[in-house]
């Protein structure tokens, strides 16, 4: 059975209004695979953009058979 990987997301920046982190997230949307705004801070008064990108897939190693 494969494993499910968890997703490592990584943080763009942090804003102080939900209306700059929204216009900063429609200018990077296209460069990640996926993008999402969270609250953060003490409060919750601050909105942070989190980033993910797909890992390149690891070519696999070809093993040698001895004969």
């Amino acid at each position: 059975m494969e494993e499910n990987p968890k997703k490592t997301w990584k943080t763009y920046g942090v804003f102080d209004t939900y209306e700059d982190a929204s216009a900063e997230k429609m200018g990077i949307v296209d460069k990640f695979d996926l993008v999402k705004i969270r609250r953060s801070g003490p409060g919750g008064n601050q909105f942070k953009i989190k980033t993910w990108t797909e890992p390149t897939a690891k070519p696999n190693k070809k093993k040698t058979k001895k004969k």
